[in-house]
C-alpha cells in the first residue's frame, strides 16, 4: 500500500489530527506509516487511571527528558517540540488503552484529548503531519444507537 494507491497521506499535515479508530484497523496504518516513513509511537495506556500514572506512562513512552515537568502545561510542551525524538518529522502516536480512561477517569481523557487535538494543530502550522490515534477495543456505549446494542 502506497500514498498513490490509497487516499489517506500520512504525511499530510493537513489531514493530520486526532482520530478513534478501532485497534483492528490499526495494522494496516501501521504498514501505511512504514511505507510512507512516518515515525510511529506506542503510547499504552491499559490500567492507568490517575494523572500522575498517565503523564508518566505517555513520558516513558516518548522517551521525555527527565528534567521535564510532570503536568499537563509541561506535557503540551513537550508533544509540541520532540526535539529530543530528532528531526521534525511527521509522526504516528498509537494510544493503547484509552478505553480504560475513558471510563474510569473521563476528565482525564478530555484534557488528553483536548491537548493532542492543539498538539495537531501546532505541527500542521509547520506543515509537519502529527496524528493521534485513539485506538479503542470497543465503541463507548453512548455512542452506540439502540439497534446497535444487543
Amino acid at each position: 500500500m502506497s500514498a498513490d494507491s490509497h487516499p489517506l497521506d500520512l504525511r499530510d499535515a493537513s489531514q493530520a489530527g486526532v482520530y478513534r479508530v478501532m485497534c483492528a484497523d490499526v495494522d494496516p496504518l501501521l504498514v501505511l506509516a512504514a511505507d510512507e516513513d512516518v515515525t510511529v509511537h506506542d503510547i499504552d495506556l491499559v490500567g492507568t487511571d490517575d494523572k500522575a500514572g498517565l503523564i508518566e506512562r505517555i513520558y516513558n513512552s516518548l522517551a521525555f527528558p527527565d528534567d521535564w515537568g510532570r503536568n499537563w502545561d509541561a506535557l503540551a510542551d513537550g508533544l509540541n517540540d520532540l526535539s529530543w525524538l530528532g528531526d521534525a518529522a511527521p509522526r504516528l502516536l498509537v494510544w493503547r488503552g484509552m478505553d480504560d480512561l475513558h471510563v474510569d477517569a473521563p476528565e482525564l481523557e478530555e484534557t488528553l484529548v483536548g491537548i493532542l487535538e492543539d498538539t495537531s494543530a501546532s505541527w500542521a502550522d509547520d506543515d509537519i503531519a502529527v496524528w493521534s490515534l485513539i485506538c479503542l477495543t470497543r465503541i463507548p456505549d453512548e455512542e452506540l444507537d439502540d439497534a446497535t446494542r444487543h
